[in-house]
């Protein structure tokens, strides 16, 4: 499985497809079934998550220390 991000080549990306690899007969489970319905009736977004600064400058100090 894996997603797509058409146009990400040309630095502007037009779409998003989120593509599921099955072989042979194999059919989609109750889970994969849920994501493409609800990829297929848009419930879909985006969300921004800023790590706080003293966590980034913990990791930082940690990663100076070894």
């Amino acid at each position: 499985d894996f997603i797509v991000f058409k146009g990400a080549d040309e630095k502007k990306i037009d779409e998003v497809v989120f593509v599921e690899v099955k072989s042979g007969k194999s059919k989609l489970s109750s889970s994969e079934k849920s994501l493409k319905e609800t990829i297929e009736n848009k419930n879909v977004r985006w969300e921004e998550y800023r790590i706080p600064k003293d966590v980034t400058k913990s990791m930082e100090k940690d990663l100076k220390d070894s």
